[in-house]
């Protein structure tokens, strides 16, 4: 059956006697349909005219009635239908479409209603017929008449004619099939023939059969086609054949090529992976020195931007990785008074690489704002718009390359003091000798008293500028001892408010803690001195200089800081001033020799120097803070030592020692031996002068059993008073000797006398120290 309904799977023979079929039933059907359409309207025309009679029958004889009023009558009219076989019932209305008359055979008819209004009117159905017909007499309409009619007769009819039809239909379709069957024969067979050839042509590949061309009609032509498209695939195998043949050349040719070629790559495949490994090894070593470098490395784009750093970087400057990769630039980390230089650099290094130095020295600031100072080592990246750049933290080196200048610095002020301080120690030596002697030969009242005096204490001060100088070289003798460090600042206390004067209120706040030092407390009175003047110079219109001691405990960032990294306990002496204060320019400098921010001729510039030289040469360390008008604070850390029982009382002065035994004075300034030889006989003492060592030697040669003491100037010509004293020695080994001198005590010692074999007094001399230490020496076994 679906086969059947599907047009498609049909042969060319049931197509056509399919088509011959529905053509012929077609025909024949519409033949009929129209011939039976006819016969039907004229019976149904024959009806109406029927039904029109009687019904104007009815109504010719329905007018009286109707116009008189006799509806009674009415109702015999209609029952004169009997006779009419195909009318089943009647009904007669008036002209208000009232019901006046009935007649019916079996059932009686509905009302029509409203429809018998519309006028004449015929209503088809499928068994009846409805017919109604206006009752008038000129214009008016006295009522309706209305029929109903069956239509048996007309389907009896219908029905004879369909049969009729059906039976020639039948008959048709028959002779048709049978007429039609013979004739596609003639066209299917050249058709089935010429699909038989195709398929032998298609399974066998045998493409040199020909169809037989037996008509002209389109069975021929398609025949030609096929042979036609034969010779095609003939001519079209015959040249693939050659483009095989050829194919198959090129292919032989291809695959030797490609076996070269696949060679080939396989070569540089193998080339490549090594390069690829050996660049993975480079690539591992390059990271590996850049993550482990010593220095602080950073890549930066053409812009600045950082996009790489290593650990040491993040260390150097405080930030993470991520916070500085891809976030931020290089100029970001320079300090501001840096940042045009380093931009200069970086554009040269840019523009004329060749021609630019590879490092420069840059200040950057860390993530706590400290700076430091960075050795920046410059490369640029080859092939690329990238450079790297190498920082070496140098800030510790420079710090110690400030501590070299400032030890050489001092080291030429020093050579300098103890160059001089021997001439001006024996220019003192005379003047506070004479001067003493003077003083006390004169009356206690005698008005010129004062005069000697003011002498003598002009000359305590050149001795203490001479100290001071040669404290500032830490070339000073010191005589340090252990010492509370409050009693250093009480015992200044009185002497530090004259100095700075009553527009300056002093305030102590000193520790309650005691705590010993082993420093020289002449020295650390000059120190506090010495900052006092320059908080006074500071404070021109009065203020406030606080001074603090305390106890401190040096954590390794203060050590680092201030102590060269040696932590521990020490004592804290902080001088506070509210003055004027400095900028950061000045505040690098003012451990200098002779720099001064003062006016010409109210400062020497040695003051601040002589501090830091003596608290050096007491193993302490200086801090200053300032900032300009916000004051300036010192800081003076002292090493914390334990405390030692009792102190050393101040000997009650005593009249000067007199004597009389020989002293043998060798001394080559004339002024000075003749000084010490009238101080020496004043006293009661014999004196010989000899004016070098040779001849020291000689006088006592010969004199040995008279001398009983040697006074030699340690620095002579031709022989210093060391080895002279070595020789005579030789003579009388148990000689006493007692050496003066007015230079410093390097160099003392190195002209062989040291403080713990001999006797020495340093220059100026006066009369009770030198008095007071010959005798010492005489009497002593």
């Amino acid at each position: 059956m679906i086969r059947f309904l599907s047009w498609r799977h049909f042969s060319i023979k049931e197509k056509l006697i399919l088509i011959s079929l529905i053509t012929t039933g077609s025909a024949l059907f519409l033949t009929g349909a129209i011939f039976v359409t006819g016969e039907i309207l004229a019976i149904r025309q024959s009806e109406i005219s029927y039904l029109n009679g009687l019904a104007g029958t009815i109504a010719r004889n329905s007018v009286p009635i109707l116009t008189a009023g006799e509806h009674k009558a009415s109702g015999k009219i209609l029952e004169a239908l009997g006779p009419a076989s195909n009318v089943t019932c009647a009904i007669l209305y008036d002209g208000s479409g009232k019901v006046i008359a009935e007649y019916h055979k079996n059932k009686p008819c509905p009302p029509m209603s409203g429809q018998i209004f519309r006028g004449d009117t015929q209503d088809f159905g499928l068994i009846h017929i409805d017919f109604l017909q206006h009752i008038k007499q000129g214009q008016n309409t006295l009522g309706t008449i209305h029929l109903k009619s069956h239509t048996k007769g007309i389907s009896s009819v219908v029905m004879g004619y369909a049969t009729t039809l059906i039976v020639i239909m039948g008959c048709s379709f028959l002779l048709a099939y049978v007429l039609f069957s013979n004739l596609q024969n003639a066209v299917t067979r050249h058709l089935y023939d010429l699909a038989d050839l195709m398929g032998v042509a298609s399974r066998n590949k045998d493409y040199s059969v020909r169809a037989a061309i037996n008509t002209e009609d389109e069975v021929g032509i398609l025949s030609q086609g096929f042979n036609e498209m034969l010779d095609n695939i003939q001519a079209r195998d015959g040249e693939l054949d050659r483009y095989r043949q050829r194919l198959e050349t090129l292919v032989e040719e291809r695959t030797t090529q490609l076996l070269k070629t696949n060679e080939q790559l396989h070569s540089e495949l193998r080339e490549r992976t090594r390069v690829e490994k050996a660049l993975q090894e480079s690539e591992y070593r390059y990271r590996t020195i850049f993550d482990t470098a010593g220095s602080a490395n950073a890549i930066l784009e053409n812009d600045s931007t950082i996009v790489m750093v290593n650990d040491a970087f993040t260390r150097l400057t405080g930030y993470s990785k991520d916070e500085v990769e891809g976030n931020k630039v290089w100029t970001e980390f320079v300090l501001k008074e840096d940042l045009e230089k380093a931009k200069a650099y970086h554009h040269s290094k840019k523009t004329n690489p060749d021609s630019t130095s590879n490092e420069y020295e840059v200040r950057i600031v860390n993530r706590e704002g400290n700076v430091r100072n960075a050795y920046v080592s410059l490369a640029l990246v080859p092939g690329t718009t990238r450079s790297i750049a190498s920082l070496l933290d140098i800030t510790d080196i420079r710090d110690l390359q400030a501590q070299l200048f400032q030890s050489q610095k001092m080291e030429a002020i020093g050579e300098l003091a103890g160059g001089v301080s021997h001439d001006i120690n024996n220019i003192l030596t005379i003047i506070m000798g004479y001067g003493s002697l003077l003083l006390m030969k004169m009356d206690p009242k005698d008005s010129a008293k004062s005069y000697v005096e003011n002498i003598l204490s002009s000359a305590e001060k050149a001795t203490n500028l001479t100290q001071s100088l040669l404290a500032f070289s830490r070339r000073q003798v010191i005589t340090p001892k252990h010492v509370e460090l409050n009693t250093i600042i009480k015992d200044v206390e009185k002497l530090l408010l004259r100095v700075i004067g009553e527009d300056i209120d002093l305030k102590t706040t000193l520790t309650k803690n005691k705590a010993y030092v082993f420093a020289d407390p002449n020295q650390m009175g000059q120190v506090l001195l010495n900052l006092a003047t320059n908080a006074r110079d500071a404070m021109p219109h009065g203020g406030s200089l606080i001074i603090r001691t305390d106890i401190i405990q040096a954590d390794e960032t203060l050590a680092a800081r201030i102590m060269k990294g040696k932590t521990g306990t020490y004592a804290l002496i902080s001088v506070t001033d509210t003055g004027v204060g400095m900028v950061k320019e000045d505040l690098d400098r003012i451990f200098e020799p002779f720099f001064t921010t003062k006016e010409e001729g109210k400062g020497s510039g040695l003051g601040l120097s002589i501090v830091y030289g003596a608290i050096t040469q007491h193993g302490g360390y200086v801090d200053v803070e300032s900032e300009s008008n916000r004051g300036t604070t010192f800081r003076m850390y002292l090493p914390i030592v334990s405390a030692r029982e009792g102190r050393s009382r101040a000997k009650t002065p005593e009249s000067l020692a007199r004597g009389s035994e020989t002293v043998l004075v060798a001394e080559d300034n004339e002024a000075v031996r003749i000084l010490v030889r009238n101080i020496l006989a004043e006293q009661g003492y014999g004196v010989m002068e000899a004016v070098d060592g040779d001849d020291a030697v000689r006088k006592f040669k010969d004199n040995p059993s008279e001398i009983s003491l040697l006074l030699f100037d340690v620095v002579m010509p031709k022989k210093n008073g060391k080895r002279a004293y070595n020789e005579i020695r030789t003579i009388n080994s148990d000689i006493k000797a007692l050496f003066m001198s007015g230079y410093t005590v390097d160099v003392v010692n190195s002209h062989g006398v040291f403080e713990k074999e001999a006797r020495i007094i340093y220059k100026p001399i006066v009369p009770p120290k030198l008095l007071s230490a010959v005798r010492e020496i005489l009497d002593s076994r």
